[in-house]
């Protein structure tokens, strides 16, 4: 195993990913009536007040060096469902807000990537801008729809609490068991197909072969 720039920049596009990720909980939180997360300091970008070390660092730096695309996770920002004018609302928008952004964050590069194919710009700095934007899509991608997995901690738990709320004592009783089975055996099966339905739902045929050449002479960014 090998630490290249690659890897280096997946784990940078990781931590950058998950701070923004809980902003968002928090600053949909803070609309709704409680600032929790404002007053533990946690609606900033600064990435030392997010860092989880397992979930930001080591977990995604081990699957990039093993060749699988990586996904982490930054510290939980605090809030209080009971400050929302309606609590289960709240905690279902708050729970959404999170991959609901690094979704879009992933929409917005996806787009990036098409204006510059569609203008011919495809191939600007060696092709290493849209490599680049392809790797920060694909992270997105990745932690959002894994965030949206209705397994607690995750945020989709929130959606499944919401609309069962009488799962939700036994959910949290098994839940992080479930977790650490989904983080290591199931994600590292599951996510590649699941990247590969998302590029089909984002991308047209077209795009990907004009991007396909880049993809391959930086593909020590995938490796």
């Amino acid at each position: 195993m090998e630490v290249t720039i690659g890897v280096i920049f997946k784990i940078a596009v990781v931590i950058f990913s998950a701070v923004i990720h809980e902003v968002a909980h928090g600053a949909i939180a803070l609309r709704l009536g409680d600032a929790t997360a404002k007053l533990a300091g946690r609606l900033t970008l600064n990435p030392l007040r997010h860092l989880d070390p397992f979930g930001s660092v080591i977990l995604p730096g081990v699957m990039a060096l093993l060749g699988y695309p990586p996904f982490g996770w930054a510290r939980p920002v605090p809030y209080n469902p009971y400050n929302f004018k309606d609590a289960r609302k709240g905690s279902l928008a708050v729970g959404l807000a999170g991959p609901l952004t690094n979704l879009s964050l992933a929409a917005v590069f996806a787009i990036l990537i098409r204006v510059m194919v569609a203008t011919g710009n495809a191939g600007y700095g060696g092709g290493a801008v849209v490599v680049l934007f392809f790797t920060i899509m694909l992270i997105n991608l990745i932690l959002g729809w894994f965030n949206l997995v209705p397994i607690p901690p995750l945020d989709g738990s929130k959606v499944l609490f919401y609309f069962f709320p009488r799962m939700e004592a036994t959910m949290m009783r098994f839940g992080p068991f479930i977790f650490i089975f989904l983080v290591f055996l199931i994600a590292p099966i599951i996510i590649e197909p699941l990247l590969a339905l998302s590029l089909g739902l984002t991308m047209d045929a077209e795009t990907i072969n004009a991007i396909a050449p880049y993809l391959e002479q930086f593909r020590y960014f995938f490796a």
